[in-house]
């Protein structure tokens, strides 16, 4: 389950400050900076909890490592969820959620339907029926965007949330750009979350402000800590351990908490957590990275290579791909899948079996892609493709 949320109040203070001003019909955009493991998914989270008993439409899209060649990917995604478009939805019934979605938000068909079509990957989206430059192509597509977006933020106020604008892609980002020229005076919330590396290119406007996840205290950290081991008794030298190496980055101190005890560094003794051993004794990960490959490294044999096929399909993957990759029985699949969750590296969410798997981190999702060897990379990038052209 979710740890406590700690350290983060005031942050998520201001995201609820902006979604007032958002409902008085004074359009915001916040964006939400953090290092990997920083928070800024679990922030998103927690803002999402309070508004869910709100009059309010939260759509969120999420760009991913391998979708900056992508043109629109961002919002293609948010467009999903807007007509609730399944994975696995025929050309035929997409056409239909479009239509009907753009009737409920009196929307002009004509001069929007078919550059959402195109956009969600239709064929004969009736794009090809004008001739327009690339241009005027991209200009439409704005417009067509623009418009369900002001007429959805009629009917309801609308949340925007974007996230790793770090891996966006230029045609996504120009689109962002040009959604946040029109939202102050409309009732629009945009957040963006992203790693420092990212550097937005929109300027300075009134209506955005920037909020900076900083690195938990000693206090915060220890918070944490107590909660993830259920005492408050923690030897002085282990605290000191779990100071040092983790530097106040909570999805560090969780990771680091379960590899002490997956290795069996840490013990309780009289009620009182304590290292098991000398610490010098013994090898302790001292990254992030190092964290998550010792946890990999004592998965089974087979749930490590079903993490690794995982991670080459991307964040996320749904149960039909996996087992059409894999060779497994659906009994070996599913004990894999079951020590996969059991250790929460994954994530599973839906009904077995239409069910997804989601990597609990996409930190953990990068570093155990980045460990596998480029020849069966390449390899199972192929079989992945072939599967999926297979599927869908």
């Amino acid at each position: 389950g979710l740890t406590p949320f700690v350290g983060r109040d005031r942050e998520l203070e201001l995201l609820l400050d902006s979604f007032e001003r958002v409902k008085a019909g004074r359009g915001q955009a916040v964006s939400v900076v953090a290092e990997a493991g920083g928070g800024k998914s679990r922030l998103l989270y927690e803002f999402r909890k309070s508004v869910a008993n709100m009059d309010v439409t939260f759509l969120e899209g999420r760009c991913l490592s391998y979708s900056r060649g992508v043109p629109y990917h961002l919002h293609t995604d948010s467009l999903k969820a807007n007509f609730d478009i399944k994975e696995g939805d025929g050309d035929y019934e997409i056409r239909e959620k479009v239509e009907r979605g753009l009737k409920i938000l009196r929307v002009d068909e004509a001069s929007t339907l078919p550059y959402l079509l195109e956009l969600l990957g239709v064929k004969d989206s009736g794009i090809d029926t004008v001739p327009l430059s690339p241009e005027a192509k991209k200009d439409h597509i704005f417009e067509a965007l623009k418009r369900i977006v002001l007429k959805g933020s009629e009917i309801r106020p609308l949340i925007l949330a974007y996230e790793d604008l770090h891996w966006i892609d230029k045609s996504s980002e120009d689109l962002l750009k040009n959604a946040l020229e029109n939202i102050p005076g409309v009732r629009i919330l945009m957040i963006f979350t992203y790693r420092p590396e990212f550097v937005h290119t929109w300027g300075a406007k009134s209506y955005h402000s920037q909020v900076t996840l900083n690195r938990l205290s000693n206090r915060e950290s220890l918070a944490l800590v107590t909660n993830l081991l259920g005492t408050e008794e923690l030897d002085r030298d282990l605290e000191e351990l779990i100071l040092e190496k983790t530097e106040g980055i909570p999805f560090f101190i969780e990771e680091f908490i379960k590899s002490l005890k997956d290795l069996q560094i840490i013990e309780t003794r009289d009620n009182k957590y304590c290292l098991t051993k000398d610490i010098q004794e013994v090898t302790i990960p001292s990254t992030i990275q190092d964290v998550i490959m010792a946890r990999v490294d004592l998965l089974p044999e087979g749930a490590k290579e079903l993490i690794q096929i995982g991670s080459v399909i991307e964040r996320e993957f749904s149960h039909e791909l996996i087992n059409r990759v894999t060779s497994l029985s659906q009994e070996e699949l599913l004990s894999h899948l079951s020590v996969l969750k059991d250790s929460e590296l994954l994530y599973e969410r839906g009904i077995y079996p239409e069910s997804t798997y989601i990597f609990k981190h996409a930190l953990t999702r990068e570093v155990v892609y980045e460990s596998i060897l480029t020849k069966r990379k390449k390899r199972l990038h192929g079989e992945i493709g072939n599967a999926i052209e297979e599927l869908y």
